[in-house]
């Protein structure tokens, strides 16, 4: 006892260790040579939870340190349930480039739905019948007229009920691929017992070739394409470029709607309210470009129209999109008022307000429709106030072509066009192309210098005619209104 060494004081922290059974399977670990985790392994043999806590905080009390803070655990991301109903799964991609929502996802096709999820396991389910469009396109490419020439191809839903994500409530989802990426999925197993409904779309091919089919095919859409049969602009394509709001991107005027992109954007022929296009701007170099407006039903019951405008189109595009609105959309239409006839739920669709009475006579001058209001004067009322406006020249014999009315419904004369500098500063032009337009719109001026009073009569009295023949061909374009 007396070659002792000296005790420590006697300290909360000597007392605790001292009162505490060592366990004889332990072997106390050499401070200057022991790793953390033998040192970690010890300390946690050598007491119980309660007693290490204790431990570590006399510890760190004696040695004067402080203790980190607390590590607050990431919530773990909620797993998507998938219900029974979607069936057995089809394939798997993984890292599928999406434009909306922006990023790459996993994409899981079950045989009646389809799983969309991040990296992080965030995402949202898509079940069957949950899209009211599925549109498939190419990529807008300027220096290729065939669509199957473009690598890069795009799907986009519209989806009837909002998918939640994070926390955004998405409309729709555009999904894009590459022609040039192949890809191959085995058959997948039937279960037993599940009635087969049909062929599955193939499962091998290019990337959009069997990603956007299966897709479709698990929620129950029938895809639909932009077609140059429908719309072909004065360039060859099947699409216009243009703005929307602040976004410049194309459009494509479809037999069932609208779509423009990007940012993505499709709007059947359904929710149409009206539709027509005109002038751009007012003078000078905005009469270089011409506008479509649209209006459409509110997004909720009750909701007011909600307008829509797809401006700075080339004004050569003009007669294009009449061509489309007059021949592909309003006959269109027109079936779907057949086909409502019999459905006493349906809502009658006058096809007049929506189409014919937002088109200011195409017939007179095709490349200057007026710009629209909600209801504009029809064609008939634009020649006969255009008509009126010519006898009171005559009466007048003042043909000086300062004296021509501004109104661009009524007349549509491009002679005070100006398409130098703002032109070439806004699109690049050159110098021939403000010439062309100079040319295009020297076509409307003098149009009374070399005619007399008789032949200007007979021919206004021509185009009257031809107007009101227009408006009666086929029934469809009655000055009355059509009531279903």
């Amino acid at each position: 006892m007396e070659n002792e060494p000296p005790r420590a004081p006697a300290t909360a922290f000597n007392s605790m260790v001292s009162t505490t059974a060592v366990s004889k399977s332990l072997q106390v670990p050499s401070i200057s040579s022991c790793s953390g985790v033998e040192l970690g392994n010890y300390l946690k043999g050598r007491f119980a939870a309660e007693g290490l806590s204790k431990f570590m905080a006399e510890l760190n009390k004696t040695t004067g340190t402080t203790p980190s803070a607390p590590v607050t655990p990431v919530p773990a991301v909620p797993t998507l349930s998938i219900p029974a109903e979607f069936g057995g799964v089809i394939f798997s991609a993984a890292k599928v480039q999406f434009i909306t929502p922006r990023g790459r996802f996993d994409v899981t096709v079950y045989e009646r739905g389809v799983e969309v999820k991040n990296a992080k396991g965030e995402g949202f389910l898509l079940s069957d019948n949950s899209a009211s469009h599925a549109v498939a396109f190419a990529k807008p490419d300027n220096y290729n007229k065939d669509p199957n020439k473009v690598t890069s191809r795009m799907l986009l839903l519209n989806l009837k009920t909002p998918a939640l994500f994070k926390k955004s409530s998405l409309s729709s989802l555009c999904i894009q691929a590459e022609t040039k990426d192949s890809v191959s999925y085995p058959a997948p197993k039937k279960e037993e017992g599940v009635k087969d409904e049909g062929s599955r779309p193939s499962l091998s091919g290019s990337a959009d070739s069997v990603w956007f089919p299966n897709i479709c095919h698990s929620i129950s859409a029938s895809i639909i394409t932009p077609s140059l049969a429908n719309f072909t602009s004065s360039t060859g394509f099947s699409f216009v470029q243009c703005y929307n709001k602040v976004n410049q991107g194309s459009l494509y005027p479809m037999i069932e709607g609208l779509l423009f992109f990007k940012p993505p954007l499709f709007v059947p022929r359904q929710k149409l309210n009206s539709i027509g296009a005109g002038r751009g701007g007012s003078g000078g170099a905005g009469t270089r470009y011409v506008d479509m407006m649209i209006t459409m039903e509110g997004s909720k019951a009750g909701d007011p129209d909600q307008a829509l405008e797809f401006t700075n189109i080339n004004r050569e595009e003009l007669g294009p999109m009449n061509t489309y609105i007059n021949d592909i959309l309003k006959p269109a239409m027109a079936r779907e008022v057949a086909e409502s006839e019999g459905d006493n739920k349906a809502e009658p669709i006058c096809v007049d307000e929506v189409v014919e009475a937002e088109v200011v006579d195409a017939s007179i001058t095709a490349s200057d429709v007026g710009r629209l209001g909600k209801r504009p004067r029809s064609g008939r009322g634009a020649a006969k106030a255009a008509t009126d406006a010519t006898r009171a020249q005559l009466a007048g014999g003042n043909f000086d072509e300062s004296d021509e009315d501004d109104d661009s419904e009524e007349e549509g004369d491009y002679s005070d066009d100006d398409d130098g500098d703002e032109g070439s500063e806004e699109e690049g032009g050159s110098g021939d192309e403000d010439d062309e337009s100079e040319e295009d719109s020297d076509d409307d001026e003098g149009v009374f210098a070399d005619v007399t009073e008789e032949d200007l009569m007979m021919e206004i009295e021509a185009t009257i005619k031809e107007a009101g023949g227009d408006e009666h061909e086929g029934g469809e374009g009655s000055n009355k209104k059509q009531k279903v």
